[in-house]
């Protein structure tokens, strides 16, 4: 059934975007606990799991562009347009609630960026 496909998908995205999470967690705590860039450098070594630092919102964006098309298309006022018209925007809520925005990763890389570079000079940014 399409049901249990989309059920499928879902919890794939799912599990993706744990990992990710699950690796930031991991550069977080290497960053705080590290005291020179060697120590993350050998921090980075022993990962053996997936390294992915991407989150996978495909299906987010696969909802929100389902509830797009149904917004478009169904533009009478009879009992099942509007029906399908609060379907979508379940859909659109849904689909916000999935997404999963990338600010803090983005945040945690540009301070480990400034970190190595202020090893790697010897000087503090502002």
């Amino acid at each position: 059934m399409p049901v249990n496909k989309i059920y499928e998908r879902w919890h794939f995205h799912q599990r993706m975007n744990q990992k990710v999470a699950h690796n930031v967690e991991k550069l977080i705590d290497l960053y705080s606990t590290a005291k020179s860039k060697q120590a993350i450098l050998d921090g980075l070594h022993p990962w053996r799991v997936s390294t992915n630092l991407r989150y996978n919102n495909l299906f987010s964006y696969f909802l929100l562009l389902c509830c797009a098309g149904r917004g478009i298309i169904f533009t009478s006022f009879s009992i099942w347009a509007i029906s399908l018209i609060l379907f979508a925007f379940c859909m659109l809520l849904f689909g916000y609630s999935v997404y999963t925005p990338s600010t803090e990763l983005n945040a945690l890389f540009d301070e480990l960026n400034n970190y190595c570079l202020e090893n790697k000079y010897n000087f503090k940014f502002c």
